[in-house]
């Protein structure tokens, strides 16, 4: 099978913010030991647990996989710990609340130093721009460029070529209020960040959280007669394992999008869920950001760097660092149908066409390079504690379950500021 990146499309949407306040709410009983019980250790299960705890509250974690973290997930790659999932402080000089939580925990953070962004049309190599054309090309297209927001929206879903983007709106476009400023990145990873906040949550003199991993929830069931919430786990890595239950007073999901909409449909709700809950989940889209690294034995020119490739219907982000054995960790992120499709080959193939492409695009005639020595590529949309990266999300309200997760933030979805913030937000609910 041969991968051509060019035959990716790009797909992508940003609508109105997935905000469920869904909630089972009781009075607290005198044999329940936990007063809630958190879905999922990603950021936002973490934001809450931390609200939650320093205001006395007896809180139940419960997480499918082997490790805390979610999506905030490091790897290495020929000694080079990289983030897989999230991996900057935008807007660190900003107000992004993971600048001060990663300085309360003594994260060693390192501010970005961006180079001049490039941009490499389509049908162009980085050999053949000169740059201060381009720039006059650009100020020429924008002093004379339509209104999108003008334009009829019929026309603009009528086009072969836009089809892909049917989940945009013009409306919700860029509507975010993001931190702007300068970008930085925990030295050591997100997990090593994310590890050390559970871990003085666990081990905290007073209502420490109880943690429980390889808890897959399998059912959410309210009782009415008890008032409480009965949820039910079982072991992932053991199929004939024996159901563990708890019954608690109030739950907080932070599951991912992706398989809340996957349980969504089951029996995993009792009752089930309203219909205009239902149908505003299921609207919602689960995105396909995904990373692929490339190490190579020796040190990349700046030209790889700072870089976005146009294709027909997609566009790659470039991005390098150089590592201390001298060698050069190549980062792309593809997201949509790019994203989605990229999953469907193999490591080998997608470093055999992407070292080419690059060559191709970025070196210009006659360029050699190594080829590269390792590669590391994400496969969210398969992983089946995620079900896709980042969000396109809209707003319902209800009162029963609580949810968090970047999904549920308006401002910030598909963000660390975005799952911090929802933990926040959802952890003031429950305690008022």
């Amino acid at each position: 099978m041969h991968l051509n990146f060019s035959m990716f499309r790009a797909c992508g949407a940003r609508l109105r913010a997935f905000h469920l306040s869904f909630r089972f709410h009781s009075t607290m009983s005198a044999n329940n030991q936990y007063d809630v019980a958190i879905l999922g250790t990603g950021w936002s299960g973490l934001s809450a647990a931390r609200s939650l705890q320093a205001m006395g509250k007896n809180v139940l974690v419960l997480e499918a996989q082997n490790r805390r973290g979610g999506r905030a997930l490091s790897r290495t790659i020929d000694g080079m710990i990289v983030d897989v999932g999230c991996s900057m402080i935008h807007g660190y000089d900003k107000g992004n609340p993971a600048r001060d939580i990663a300085e309360s925990f003594g994260a060693d953070v390192q501010e970005l130093q961006g180079g001049m962004p490039r941009l490499i049309p389509y049908k162009e190599d980085a050999a053949s721009i000169d740059a201060s054309a381009l720039l006059a090309e650009c100020g020429k297209a924008g002093a004379t460029g339509i209104d999108l927001s003008q334009v009829d929206r019929s026309s603009v879903s009528s086009s072969t070529s836009l089809h892909p983007l049917e989940t945009i709106s013009l409306k919700y476009w860029k509507y975010e209020r993001n931190f702007a400023g300068v970008d930085a990145a925990p030295v050591k990873g997100y997990a090593s960040l994310v590890e050390k906040i559970w871990q003085s949550l666990e081990t905290a003199s007073s209502n420490p959280v109880k943690v429980v991993l390889n808890a897959e929830v399998t059912a959410l069931e309210y009782i009415t007669a008890d008032s409480v919430v009965k949820v039910t786990t079982r072991d992932p890595r053991n199929a004939s394992s024996s159901p563990t239950t708890y019954a608690v007073p109030l739950c907080l999901s932070t599951l991912p999008l992706g398989v809340l909409k996957e349980k969504a449909t089951s029996s995993f709700f009792t009752p089930l869920l309203p219909p205009s809950t239902l149908g505003a989940l299921m609207r919602s889209k689960s995105g396909d950001l995904n990373k692929i690294y490339l190490s190579y034995p020796s040190t990349l020119d700046d030209i790889w760097a700072h870089t976005t490739l146009l294709f027909e219907n997609v566009a790659a982000t470039i991005s390098s660092r150089a590592t201390a054995a001298n060698k050069a960790v190549l980062l792309c992120m593809l997201g949509a149908s790019a994203g989605q499709a990229l999953e469907r080959f193999s490591d080998d193939e997608v470093k055999a066409s992407l070292h080419a492409l690059l060559m191709r695009r970025l070196g210009g005639p006659g360029t050699t390079a190594p080829v590269p020595s390792s590669i590391l590529v994400t496969r969210w949309r398969a992983d089946p504690w995620a079900r896709g990266a980042a969000s396109t999300p809209s707003i319902v309200w209800d009162d029963h379950l609580f949810f968090a997760g970047e999904h549920t933030e308006i401002d910030h979805h598909g963000s660390v500021p975005g799952a911090i913030l929802s933990g926040e937000r959802e952890a003031g609910k429950i305690l008022t």
